[in-house]
């Protein structure tokens, strides 16, 4: 079984500031603390990134990206040494549920020196291989979910449009009364049941 060991974050992975956004336009995406912000033609790191969302609201959010990136100022973001696999550390940082340790109130603040100091138990690099592929796998079934619903929601859309805005539905003659396909009637809610409000439980 493989032993697990507790390492400061900095021993794990160097963690660097953002920068200001370029004022060019492109196609490489531009992150801030809470996901991508637009797209550039300049980056200022490559290759595996974690990025860590520095200040504000959503201080602490936690992306991954495997190609060319500029990370803005309000972010932070880590390339982890050849001890550690990116991808795990990414699902590590997650969970660790960073925002809660951000500090000041009204403008929430996760500094690089906390991060530094962050301590994580992490396995052997095999293991953590292994945690990362099973886990980027879920991911990427639950992705394919996620597009095959939008898809059959974008199919019930299309479908209900045809057929009960345009009236283009099966066994349809094209005979129109009012405006409506024969037979037809406009109704009000109120006809096919009682519309009650909800209320606020008592305690």
């Amino acid at each position: 079984m493989s032993e697990w060991k507790t390492y400061k974050l900095s021993e794990l992975a160097m963690i660097k500031n953002g920068k200001s956004r370029p004022s060019e336009k492109g196609i490489i995406p531009v992150y801030g603390g809470n996901g991508i912000l637009e797209y550039t033609n300049k980056h200022n790191t490559e290759n595996e990134t974690i990025i860590i969302g520095r200040v504000g609201a959503y201080c602490g959010s936690v992306f991954y990206e495997n190609k060319p990136l500029w990370i803005s100022d309000n972010a932070m973001f880590t390339n982890s040494k050849e001890t550690t696999n990116s991808k795990f550390l990414y699902y590590l940082l997650k969970e660790k549920n960073l925002n809660k340790y951000a500090q000041g109130s009204s403008h929430p603040l996760l500094t690089q020196g906390f991060l530094n100091d962050l301590e994580i138990t992490v396995p052997d690099l095999a293991t953590q291989t292994q945690i990362a592929q099973i886990l980027t796998s879920l991911d990427d079934k639950i992705e394919l979910n996620l597009q095959m619903n939008q898809t059959l929601e974008a199919m019930a859309q299309a479908l209900f449009k045809e057929w009960f805005v345009n009236f283009n539905f099966p066994n349809f003659d094209g005979e129109l009364e009012n405006g409506l396909p024969k037979g037809w009637k406009e109704c009000s809610m109120r006809d096919f049941g009682k519309i009650i409000c909800g209320k606020t439980p008592s305690k």
